[in-house]
C-alpha cells in the first residue's frame, strides 16, 4: 500500500482576521476532509470565530473558508473535530 501526502494552503491570510491558530483536520465518511481552526485579530481576541473549509476528492481543491461558529464578543475556543462510528460528525 503506497500513501502519498501533499501540502497545499487552504486559504489565504485573511484582512479581516489575521491570526489562524489551532487547526483540525478529519477524513469525513464520503472521502473529503474538513479543516477547521480558529481565526481572529488576536489568540483571546473578542472577534475570534471557528472557521472551516472542506477538501473535495473530485475537484482536488478546498472550499473557501466560512465561519462555522460565532459567539459575538466572545473568544470560541479550539476547534476539535471527530466522525462518530455512525458517520455524524
Amino acid at each position: 500500500m503506497s500513501i502519498v501526502f501533499r501540502s497545499a494552503p487552504i486559504f489565504r491570510q485573511l484582512e479581516t482576521r489575521p491570526m489562524a491558530h489551532c487547526a483540525t483536520l478529519v477524513e469525513l465518511p464520503d472521502g473529503s476532509l474538513m479543516a477547521a481552526w480558529f481565526a481572529g485579530a488576536f489568540e483571546t481576541a473578542p472577534d475570534q470565530v471557528i472557521m472551516a473549509a472542506c477538501w473535495s476528492p473530485e475537484t482536488q481543491a478546498w472550499s473557501p473558508p466560512r465561519i462555522v461558529v460565532e459567539v459575538p464578543n466572545r473568544a470560541v475556543g479550539q476547534p476539535v473535530l471527530l466522525v462518530h462510528p455512525s458517520g455524524e460528525l
